[in-house]
């Protein structure tokens, strides 16, 4: 049993993180069982008592009687045959949940530890387990981290920590507790290492313009689309990134997804048939014969949009998400190493 416990303390329940409000050990009765002795009363039979009095059938009944009463006192000095209620104490608990709720349970069932997992998704994957308590803070954790992956760390620069339930919730390193963010025994956390990827000045078309050490992307002629790729390309693992759309004019100005090598720079991408993209302005994406279908949802100025690609097996998947909210699967069984890419018509500014 755990002890410890007191008022006000934050623990974890089957119900979620809360307060414990009252604890103390609380009688329990069971119930007593009902023994019920068979009679060994003579009846009066026309056959076996035939011919004899009231009198001599009497005389048998407290004979009868006697004999149960000293089998009874017997079973009862040596065997206890007779039950007697049974008293248990438990230690109660009364907690104030952090979603509204008010339960009552045993002491047992309270926690201030959590176990969980966290899973790499590039290059080798790997999972950490951990059981910490539930004041263990972001800051903690990525040290923790870090002393796991041993030899491994030499590749954890800008760590982000992600638990993909519904909207994506970042855990951003600093004082903010596992319990703050209401991480739930048995959760598996997402270990993103930023990759520093920037526009490669030497893979984009003649009319955009990189500025800000090649992470913003600006183009202000009206000269059809014209594209940028990444200065990295994936073949395996996971990898997300994040755009933030600054300007645009009209919601068919930006692309954003993946593209091959050999792309087109200069051709609207669904021409080229090497671009896997999505038109976050207006929420759509560009099928596999280069038809605009309907994806995702719709973006304005200052929206970020995030760009998911992963790989099992050789074979990739790209999703998006708008602000942390998942827009879906947008393409799947893709093949070979493609960079992240954006295509731009007029007056568009983006930068990662």
């Amino acid at each position: 049993m755990q002890v410890g416990f007191k008022e006000n303390d934050v623990v974890y329940t089957p119900y979620g993180y809360g307060v414990l409000a009252s604890i103390g050990p609380r009688e329990y009765i069971e119930p007593k069982e009902e023994v019920v002795q068979p009679s060994t009363e003579p009846e009066r039979s026309d056959s076996g008592d035939k011919g004899r009095t009231d009198e001599e059938f009497e005389i048998r009944m407290r004979r009868a009687r006697d004999q149960q009463a000293r089998a009874e006192a017997v079973a009862t000095s040596n065997e206890g045959a007779i039950a007697q209620p049974s008293t248990t104490t438990v230690i109660l608990a009364t907690v104030n949940l952090k979603w509204g709720g008010i339960v009552h349970l045993e002491e047992r069932l309270l926690t201030k530890k959590i176990k969980f997992s966290v899973k790499t998704f590039f290059g080798t994957r790997k999972r950490f387990d951990f059981e910490l308590d539930i004041s263990t803070t972001v800051t903690q954790l990525k040290q923790l981290i870090t002393e796991a992956a041993g030899e491994y760390s030499k590749s954890i620069c800008n760590l982000r920590l992600l638990y993909p339930m519904g909207a994506v919730t970042e855990l951003n390193v600093g004082g903010n507790s596992l319990e703050a963010y209401r991480i739930p025994d048995g959760a598996n956390l997402l270990l993103l290492v930023q990759t520093i990827f920037a526009w490669d000045p030497s893979h984009k078309g003649s009319g955009i313009k990189l500025s800000n050490n090649n992470l913003t992307a600006n183009k202000n002629g009206d000269v059809d689309y014209q594209t940028a790729l990444g200065s990295v390309g994936f073949s395996s693992g996971r990898h997300y990134w994040e755009l933030k759309i600054d300007k645009f004019v009209d919601e068919e100005d930006l692309f954003v997804g993946v593209a091959r090598r050999n792309i087109n720079l200069n051709m609207r991408p669904n021409d080229t048939k090497n671009f896997w993209g999505y038109m976050p302005l207006c929420g759509k994406k560009i099928s596999p014969d280069g038809e605009l279908l309907d994806y995702g949802f719709s973006c304005k100025t200052q929206d970020i949009v995030g760009v998911l690609l992963e790989f099992k097996q050789g074979i990739g998947t790209l999703s998006f998400y708008k602000n942390g909210a998942k827009c879906g699967t947008a393409y799947s069984n893709l093949t070979g190493t493609l960079h992240p890419a954006i295509s731009m018509y007029y007056l568009s500014l983006i930068h990662i």
